[in-house]
């Protein structure tokens, strides 16, 4: 055996070809040989972005003494987890059982057939802080291996049945149905009570590490300002985040996550799919603030990520890279987290007008020591490596002191090494990033159009990028099938993609029709969620099924772990750093609002009442699919004739109340079920339960109309 990593697509995979250790690609043959030479088999999970990733590949497998010892008694193989997010999920729902946490880098020991026996996360060269070596550790599987057989595979049958238990029981949350399942708006205020209760004192939701917490800030935008009090927690939380380190100030885009419980050290890699959740919930809230100063904030942090995404992910076809690493390589080869990002008080001095508002606006924190709390630059030594966030929400004072300093700190940056980037696009998170696009071109919208403008662009042309190269159609042109991930404009031996990129893409594909008003969009659109629906939902005897992959699962006691092997995973319902593909499929079916969708919808969203009162942040996109369909169905608003400004500011209004902007079907805006007026005058429709109001003849109409209905 060799290593086989050197013509892998994945740019993680490829990360790892020079290694000694003798890496195989998740597949049949990798286990095959484990099953023919009788050893285990060490599967390591990551990505390219991820740091502790990077340093245990240095440390470790870069070490041909390791090597050796792994290609004599082990099968190695390595997963890139954005490529097999099936394979991730199954085998971190065992690390997460055996140890009670989980991560990446992921190490997990499984028997020849699949099922996992011994699992961990990152393991150190030497023995440190309880954990043994991961010299120790192979050393001591391979001997328990050898000397106790017989326990290792009791115990592997045991965690796969066990598995298979924890599988079983989030399925059926999607049959938990309490007496007030027809009561929407008690749902919501129970979850917004939860919410509110689970604030931290720093803001967001838990102790550090600080994630952006996705999931309740799609519900909480999705509520807008029609429950009382959802604002004030909203908006403090998207403040703590535009505020904190967790979003580079200087060119745009978030972090990952912070290390501390202030916000000010990020772990500093940045990933697609966080900031193509972000962007919306930011451009939402610009409009929706209750604070013109917090409103200024949030339409700032949109508008540099919306240039962000062109500087930094944009790919050559149209369509957004996945990710950019925590490290930066440095001109020595070391490997330095954040190193682009850190600035020292002489640095700002030297570049900038530090002694005005500067001084006192700009914090930081110590990436060598990030418990020591907030430091201004002001008091720090000279060449103290500090992150860079503001103390204070800005005024204008600040502002224009920051626009002076902003440019000049970008172009001093440039000139650093630069983090690397993975160019995989993956589909699902290009379609979370199209859907907020798309919304953020109509909410950015307003005197400066540059940015607006900008974004309808990024998302028409990602739009179609991912309906030319993520579609396939077989022979006849009837079955449809999204591939997950493409490099280079190819999708090359690419897997077909789980519930989330059919779903995702979904959602993205409505969005542009809503912006564009084709009604060409809309019917790819629909195309796809038909296909999610045949693929992915079944009936049986009445009881509705859905599975996030498209592999038939193996008939067998042990199948939560062993279907790992061909890719299928049982349903997910709760969300976590993405949405689930369950939620993105509830909100994709409720936005297209068809009779024939209302049992599988009604299906998709029974856990919502059970989960609200319990857990909200897991079941925010799902809880928001509710919350739009609280009337029956969701309210639809139909836009002919106009002016182009007309349109787009009745998008706008319809977008901020939660609404659903669906193109008119005709062709021609006089005629058909939605005309225009006499003159090519605007008109516009609201319509529910598959029936509509007399059109209106203004968008100031539209607003008043919607906050009556809104009130009831």
């Amino acid at each position: 055996m060799s290593n086989q990593l050197g013509a892998a697509a994945s740019s993680y995979l490829r990360q790892h070809a020079h290694q000694p250790v003798h890496w195989q690609l998740f597949g049949d043959d990798a286990f095959e040989e484990a099953e023919r030479r009788d050893v285990p088999i060490f599967l390591s999970v990551g990505y390219a972005a991820c740091h502790w990733c990077h340093v245990m590949a240095h440390e470790t497998f870069d070490d041909p003494a390791i090597a050796d010892f792994l290609n004599q008694n082990f099968v190695s193989i390595k997963v890139d987890r954005e490529e097999r997010p099936d394979v991730d999920s199954v085998y971190m729902a065992a690390t997460q059982l055996l140890t009670g946490q989980g991560g990446w880098p992921m190490s997990v020991f499984l028997m020849p057939d699949g099922r996992a026996f011994h699992a961990g996360t990152y393991f150190p060269p030497e023995p440190r802080q309880g954990l043994p070596s991961f010299r120790q550790l192979i050393q001591g599987v391979h001997d328990t291996w050898v000397t106790n057989r017989e326990g290792v595979e009791q115990f592997a049958g045991q965690l796969a049945q066990r598995l298979e238990q924890v599988n079983d029981a989030e399925a059926q949350l999607s049959n938990r149905v309490t007496e007030d399942s027809t009561d929407a708006d008690k749902t919501m205020q129970l979850a917004l009570n939860v919410l509110t209760r689970q604030e931290a004192r720093t803001g967001g939701f838990g102790q550090a590490p600080k994630f952006p917490p996705h999931s309740a800030l799609e519900f909480l935008t999705a509520l807008g300002s029609t429950v009382e009090g959802d604002r004030t927690l909203l908006d403090r939380t998207l403040r703590v985040m535009a505020l904190s380190g967790l979003q580079d100030h200087v060119a745009g885009g978030f972090a990952r996550y912070c290390v501390d419980e202030q916000w000010l050290v990020p772990h500093f890699e940045k990933m697609l799919y966080d900031n193509a959740q972000l962007l919306r919930h930011y451009a939402h809230a610009s409009h929706l603030a209750s604070d013109p100063a917090d409103r200024e904030l949030f339409k700032r942090t949109a508008q540099l990520m919306v240039r962000w995404l062109v500087d930094e992910l944009l790919t050559p076809e149209g369509a957004f890279a996945s990710s950019l690493d925590a490290d930066t390589v440095l001109e020595n080869g070391e490997h330095h987290e954040g190193a682009t990002y850190v600035w020292t008080r002489a640095e700002l001095e030297h570049l900038t007008d530090f002694n005005g508002p500067l001084k006192t606006l700009l914090v930081g924190g110590s990436v060598h020591a990030p418990q020591r709390g907030s430091m201004t630059f002001a008091d720090t030594p000279d060449n103290e490596e500090l992150t860079l966030a503001f103390s204070r929400v800005p005024e204008d004072q600040d502002w224009s002191a920051w626009d002076q300093a902003r440019p000049v700190l970008e172009q001093n940056r440039a000139k650093r090494p630069q983090p690397a980037r993975d160019d995989k696009v993956v589909a699902s998170w290009n379609g979370l990033m199209v859907r907020s696009l798309a919304e953020t071109s109509d909410l950015l919208d307003g005197e400066n159009t540059e940015h607006a403008e900008l974004a309808r662009t990024l998302a028409i042309n990602a739009a179609t990028f991912l309906w030319k190269t993520h579609i396939a159609k077989d022979t006849n042109n009837q079955e449809l099938t999204v591939l997950r991930v493409s490099y280079n404009g190819a999708t090359d031996n690419a897997r077909e993609g789980l519930l989330e990129d059919y779903a995702g893409l979904a959602l993205g594909l409505q969005a542009v029709a809503a912006v564009t008003n084709d009604h060409s969009w809309t019917e790819k659109a629909n195309e796809i969620l038909d296909a999610s629906l045949e693929k992915f939902v079944s009936t049986n005897q009445g009881t509705t099924l859905v599975r996030d992959s498209t592999q038939d699962p193996h008939a067998t006691a042990d199948q939560a772990v062993l279907n790992a092997r061909n890719g299928s995973s049982g349903v997910v319902i709760l969300e976590d750093a993405t949405p689930s593909g369950t939620a993105l499929l509830a909100l994709a079916l409720a936005q297209r609002a068809r009779p024939a969708d209302e049992a599988t919808l009604a299906h998709l969203l029974n856990h919502t009442d059970f989960v609200a009162a319990r857990a909200p942040g897991s079941a925010g996109m799902a809880l928001a699919a509710r919350w739009k369909t609280r009337g029956g169905t969701v309210r639809e608003i139909h836009i002919a004739g106009g002016s182009e400004g007309e349109r787009r500011a009745a998008r706008r209004v319809a977008l901020l109340a939660g609404a659903v902007i669906t193109p008119t079907p005709s062709t021609d805006a006089t005629r058909g079920e939605y005309a225009a007026g006499p003159a090519g005058d605007v008109r516009i429709y609201i319509c529910q339960n598959y029936s509509c109001m007399a059109p209106l003849i203004t968008v100031q109409e539209l607003t008043t109309q919607l906050q009556k209905l809104g009130e009831r």
